[in-house]
């Protein structure tokens, strides 16, 4: 769940027509947080170093919600795994002659969706 708290300070110029008076509004600075549930957190926490160390080596890298990305690629552990089990099939389904790739953790083969 996110929260955002926004103060807006309003000119009553129904009231008081004059506001020459008044000094003109700038714009103040904003800060956004964002709140995430308990376990999130400790997941974002564990994953920040690894996403230091891919920007250290030149990669593209930034963290959504409670995942890892890596030059666009999803990388949390257990999905990184499942990948690495997914490509011998996906090889194998590409020497048939068929269409195949993985998306995020899940193989497809002839645009259909293989159970693992």
């Amino acid at each position: 769940m996110q929260v955002a708290i926004f103060t807006i300070m309003c000119v009553p110029t129904l009231l008081n027509p004059d506001v020459s008076h008044l000094k003109p509004l700038t714009p103040a600075l904003l800060d956004v947080f964002e709140q995430f549930p308990p376990e999130i957190q400790e997941k974002r926490r564990r994953l920040v170093p690894k996403m230091k160390e891919a920007k250290r080596d030149g990669k593209k890298a930034w963290i959504a919600y409670d995942t890892l990305y890596i030059d666009g690629r999803p990388f949390p552990p257990e999905i990184q795994e499942k990948r690495r089990r997914l490509v011998p099939k996906m090889k194998e389904a590409k020497r048939d002659g068929k269409k195949a790739w993985i998306a995020y953790d899940t193989l497809y083969i002839d645009g259909r969706p293989v159970s693992q």
